[in-house]
């Protein structure tokens, strides 16, 4: 096992712009809590001033790694760095995210204080382009169990970008399924939830979610066959969700102005 206790994945790939990478990567590097190894993970070719801005990384600290895999699904390239991981803890990071500095402080304490708890989320602030908008808004998500379980249906339960793994979740229930393009992270909780594996999510906003595309990448056919293939695996026990899983799908496929309105007041 590695000397340090968290290693932190972030992937990026040729889409990625070099402000938001370098913001992502400086959050974990001023983080209050030190003992992290950091994996960037470089998902098939990218421009020269992204690569050089990694290669200086990878250069100047001894526990960053930048690791290189041909161009693959989002699910590969995680589950390459899952598997160089040597740490007791894995933690998501987006490339167009920001962690606030004690976001890996306060997940880290939580874990070792609830040792029930495999998977640990948070509330994260939402921005466009800029994280300091009086506009921004505080994207809230469930802690009791039982209220996970229910958004699983009808809304994803976690920030992916904000979660937290005990690396031993992934012996229990697998890796994220390859198969997946999209939604890879839903269909894990799925996996999660039927194998009752402690979920929570710290109440406080820990990241600063960037949501430029969300809604022109959750509107995807693609995304939406995923969103109904993992939900149908997994029965709704009352007539109420069951509605509310149909309405879910049948949102997606507004018109995007109507969508937008309804990410921001239906919530």
């Amino acid at each position: 096992m590695s000397q340090h206790k968290i290693t932190v994945g972030i992937p990026f790939y040729h889409k990625t712009r070099f402000k938001d990478l370098k913001l992502s990567v400086d959050s974990i590097l001023k983080q209050t809590f030190k003992n992290v190894t950091l994996h960037l993970i470089q998902n098939g070719e990218v421009n020269k001033k992204i690569l050089d801005l990694i290669n200086n990384y990878d250069m100047k600290y001894e526990n960053i790694f930048h690791i290189k895999v041909k161009e693959v699904g989002l699910s590969k390239a995680l589950n390459n760095s899952i598997k160089m991981t040597r740490t007791k803890y894995y933690a998501r990071m987006d490339a167009d995210d920001i962690a606030l500095n004690n976001r890996l402080k306060y997940q880290y304490e939580f874990m070792e204080n609830n040792q029930d708890i495999s998977i640990l989320g948070s509330w994260a602030i939402e921005f466009l382009e800029n994280k300091d908008s009086q506009n921004n808004f505080i994207k809230r998500m469930p802690s009791c169990p039982n209220k996970i379980i229910e958004y699983f249906h009808y809304r994803n339960p976690l920030i992916h970008s904000t979660v937290m793994f005990r690396l031993s979740v992934f012996d229990m229930i697998g890796y994220y399924n390859e198969k997946f393009s999209s939604d890879q992270d839903l269909e894990l909780w799925g996996r999660a939830i039927k194998s009752k594996i402690g979920i929570f999510n710290i109440q406080k906003p820990l990241l600063y979610y960037n949501t430029r595309g969300i809604h022109k990448r959750r509107t995807k056919l693609s995304a939406i066959y995923n969103q109904i293939k993992v939900r149908q695996s997994m029965p709704a026990s009352t007539l109420k969700l069951k509605l509310f899983k149909f309405l879910s799908i049948c949102f997606r496929l507004m018109p995007k102005r109507i969508i937008k309105f309804g990410y921001r007041t239906l919530r």
